[in-house]
């Protein structure tokens, strides 16, 4: 377990809208990888009844969302807006546990509406243990940070090791993570690492 959070809402607190996305950039500063064996896994428990007036978990169908890129983790609005007939509002009760993995299920939070509207659910997150890649410390909720690309495309390999970057060589290196790594951080010279992965 990587993650472990409580989330509590409850209408007119927060706008809980948002534009469709994916959660691994949360979970790592690289891209989800071409290997099932290094996915991750969230799991949510409802700890109340989710209704159509309880921000309900939204998520678009893969099979409407495949033709994406997974460096578009996060839609605009009027990307979201287009694929809204497509979306599935997951109205569930208190005790419903969803599993979904960060990498390739687009979803929103909605908003609460009406008196008393409320929503809360304890959410935990799983890898591999082999995935030093993954992880939910403080750093990673900050990977879209503008400082961040500065330390990958300007650090050492043994010092990005530190930070749980596989090495050249590890079985993450393929020519799909290559290509998804430098679409993220167009700036950073992945010739040590691709040139072991071929």
């Amino acid at each position: 377990m990587h993650q472990n959070l409580v989330h509590v809402k409850h209408a007119g607190i927060a706008d809980y809208d948002q534009p469709l996305h994916l959660d691994y950039e949360m979970h790592t500063l690289l891209v989800p990888a071409a290997e099932r064996r290094f996915r991750t896994v969230i799991c949510t428990i409802f700890l109340t009844d989710v209704g159509e007036a309880n921000g309900p978990f939204a998520y678009v169908p893969k099979e409407f969302t495949a033709h994406l890129p997974p460096q578009r983790s996060v839609l605009t609005v009027e990307e979201t807006l287009a694929l809204r007939h497509r979306e599935r509002a997951l109205c569930v009760s208190a005790g419903t546990l969803l599993m979904y993995s960060p990498d390739d299920l687009y979803h929103r939070g909605t908003n609460l509406v009406g008196q008393g509207a409320r929503r809360w659910s304890l959410t935990s997150s799983f890898y591999a243990a082999e995935c030093t890649f993954m992880g939910g410390l403080r750093w990673f909720a900050t990977s879209l940070d503008k400082n961040w690309p500065l330390l990958l495309e300007n650090a050492t390999v043994d010092q990005l090791a530190t930070l749980g970057v596989p090495r050249p060589g590890h079985p993450y290196w393929t020519t799909q993570t290559l290509i998804n790594l430098q679409a993220r951080y167009p700036s950073w010279d992945l010739s040590e690492w691709g040139d072991v992965a071929g």
